[in-house]
């Protein structure tokens, strides 16, 4: 090896331990792609693996053992806060970065409660991703101005439950059910889907039906059906596919 080489090999040794690592989830190799070309572009933050889904990203974040884990909401088996609830179980050391299509307005609250430190929409310009990061490393919560404006509002004025949405006021269990509901998923293949008995399933889209004010299941159907295309007007899947 020549001087030179040994020198640009020693460089690049040092940038890597001065930059943080990252490590992706997402089930669209398109969007995985361009976050990596992306950070090739950002000395601060190095990507060290990559994954298309849950399953297939524990074993792979066990051997790289990145510092930030960036991923979705929808893949496989899991959907929603489900997923950091799942990575926050397996690995409560590691910082998490939720990079999503789904509603902040919705999502993000949620996502933070259950363990994640971060919320980004895929709307966001790139930039917001590494802002995101930099707040996370240094100890920090990322959120939107508007959602931190709106959980500000929410503490300073004491909302009561009358205040809060229907959409809002669902468990996270509830509104997984909800959404996999617009989607257009059968009871059944809910169940299969959550490792529910049809009659948790049932439990819970009766208490759907309380909390929004509605009557039957077919109108509980029809108001999911609604917020989806609603919420992700260019997203919308039929059954199996998902959104992240």
């Amino acid at each position: 090896m020549i001087k030179g080489d040994a020198t640009n090999l020693v460089g690049r040794a040092l940038d890597d331990l001065d930059c943080s690592s990252v490590f992706i989830i997402d089930p669209a190799p398109i969007v995985r792609t361009g976050l990596i070309s992306f950070f090739n572009k950002h000395k601060a933050f190095r990507v060290c693996g990559e994954a298309r889904n849950l399953e297939e990203s524990i074993k792979a974040i066990e051997e790289a053992g990145p510092e930030i884990v960036i991923t979705g909401l929808s893949f496989g088996n899991y959907s929603g806060v489900s997923i950091v609830e799942t990575f926050v179980h397996h690995f409560p050391g590691t910082y998490l970065l939720v990079f999503s299509a789904y509603d902040e307005s919705i999502y993000a609250e949620r996502c933070i409660g259950s363990g994640a430190q971060g919320y980004v929409m895929k709307t966001e310009p790139a930039e917001t991703v590494i802002c995101a990061l930099n707040k996370i490393m240094k100890g920090g919560i990322y959120l939107s101005e508007q959602i931190q404006s709106k959980l500000i509002n929410k503490f300073a004025h004491n909302k009561t439950k009358e205040e809060i949405t229907p959409i809002a006021s669902l468990s996270n269990r509830e509104l997984e059910i909800f959404q996999f509901m617009g989607y257009g998923m059968k009871t059944k293949q809910i169940g299969d889907k959550l490792n529910l008995s049809t009659k948790t399933v049932g439990t819970h889209i009766e208490r759907i039906k309380k909390k929004m004010g509605l009557d039957t299941t077919r109108e509980v159907l029809m108001h999911s059906v609604h917020w989806m295309t609603a919420n992700h007007p260019n997203r919308f899947r039929s059954v199996g596919e998902t959104t992240t």
